[in-house]
Protein backbone atom coordinates (compact mmCIF):
# COMPACT_ATOMS: atom_id res chain seq x y z
CA UNK A 1 0.00 0.00 0.00
CA UNK A 2 2.07 2.94 -1.16
CA UNK A 3 0.31 6.05 -0.55
CA UNK A 4 0.90 9.97 -1.34
CA UNK A 5 0.21 10.71 2.17
CA UNK A 6 2.23 8.10 3.57
CA UNK A 7 5.30 9.47 1.10
CA UNK A 8 4.46 13.32 1.97
CA UNK A 9 4.46 12.12 5.90
CA UNK A 10 7.58 10.54 5.07
CA UNK A 11 9.44 13.34 3.88
CA UNK A 12 8.47 15.53 6.65
CA UNK A 13 9.87 13.35 8.75
CA UNK A 14 13.06 12.75 7.06
CA UNK A 15 12.90 9.40 7.04
CA UNK A 16 14.33 7.33 4.25
CA UNK A 17 14.16 3.51 5.31
CA UNK A 18 10.21 3.39 5.71
CA UNK A 19 8.87 0.58 7.50
CA UNK A 20 6.38 -1.37 4.59
CA UNK A 21 2.40 -0.22 5.01
CA UNK A 22 -0.14 -2.65 4.65
CA UNK A 23 -4.15 -2.50 5.14
CA UNK A 24 -5.16 -5.36 7.10
CA UNK A 25 -8.89 -6.81 7.97
CA UNK A 26 -7.51 -8.49 10.84
CA UNK A 27 -6.10 -5.58 12.88
CA UNK A 28 -8.42 -3.25 14.78
CA UNK A 29 -6.27 0.14 15.37
CA UNK A 30 -2.87 1.00 13.27
CA UNK A 31 0.57 -0.90 14.82
CA UNK A 32 3.73 -1.11 14.02
CA UNK A 33 5.03 -4.70 14.44
CA UNK A 34 7.98 -6.64 13.53
CA UNK A 35 11.59 -5.90 14.39
CA UNK A 36 14.16 -6.53 11.64
CA UNK A 37 11.61 -5.47 9.07
CA UNK A 38 9.31 -3.44 10.62
CA UNK A 39 6.10 -2.64 8.83
CA UNK A 40 2.82 -0.28 9.75
CA UNK A 41 -0.51 -2.34 9.67
CA UNK A 42 -3.83 -0.64 9.34
CA UNK A 43 -7.50 -1.62 9.70
CA UNK A 44 -8.83 -1.55 6.11
CA UNK A 45 -11.28 1.24 6.37
CA UNK A 46 -11.23 4.59 4.53
CA UNK A 47 -9.45 7.54 6.18
CA UNK A 48 -9.37 11.37 5.50
CA UNK A 49 -5.83 12.63 4.62
CA UNK A 50 -5.27 14.16 7.78
CA UNK A 51 -6.92 11.48 9.93
CA UNK A 52 -4.07 9.34 7.72
CA UNK A 53 -1.33 11.77 8.37
CA UNK A 54 -2.12 12.22 11.97
CA UNK A 55 -2.24 8.01 12.32
CA UNK A 56 1.22 7.50 10.02
CA UNK A 57 2.71 10.03 12.33
CA UNK A 58 2.30 8.38 15.53
CA UNK A 59 3.36 5.06 13.85
CA UNK A 60 6.61 6.52 12.43
CA UNK A 61 7.27 8.22 15.89
CA UNK A 62 7.40 4.75 17.59
CA UNK A 63 9.83 3.53 14.51
CA UNK A 64 12.35 6.55 15.18
CA UNK A 65 12.53 5.92 18.86
CA UNK A 66 12.55 1.90 18.09
CA UNK A 67 10.17 1.47 20.61
CA UNK A 68 9.40 -2.51 19.56
CA UNK A 69 12.97 -3.03 21.14
CA UNK A 70 12.16 -1.66 24.21
CA UNK A 71 9.13 -3.52 24.49
CA UNK A 72 10.99 -6.34 23.70
CA UNK A 73 13.35 -5.76 26.60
Amino acid sequence: MVSPVYSEVLREAGIRRAPALYSCSEVRSPILAGFFRPAIFLPDREYTDAGLKMILRHELVHYRRRDLWYKLL
